[in-house]
């Protein structure tokens, strides 16, 4: 509980999880090496009321990298999405430029 508290700098957050949390879970909390890792699988376990052995099973999964990379895929589309627009929105006046 002690190396669990120290790597978290928010205090309120370490006391919220303390009293939701019991021992094995820190246990399998304190392995992550990420620290933004260690508080999604929190939020995981306090959120979902989640068992032991289903944390050990999302950590496996690496449910922590599939959330972030389906998050970046989602903003990079949303970048190609808005490159297209606005070559669409410079190129749409030139073409009635050429029109007229």
């Amino acid at each position: 509980m002690f190396r669990f508290a120290e790597q978290f700098s928010d205090k309120q957050m370490v006391i919220a999880f303390s009293q939701k949390l019991r021992c094995s879970y820190f246990i399998e909390l304190l392995p992550i090496k990420i620290h933004d890792a260690m508080i999604f699988y929190s939020n995981q376990v306090n959120g979902q009321l989640m068992s032991v052995r289903g944390l050990r099973k999302q950590i496996e999964e690496k449910t922590f990298e599939c959330t972030e990379i389906a998050n970046l895929q989602i903003l990079f589309r949303l970048d190609v999405f808005r490159v297209i627009l606005m070559l669409w929105l410079l190129w749409v006046p030139y073409c009635k430029g050429l029109v007229s």
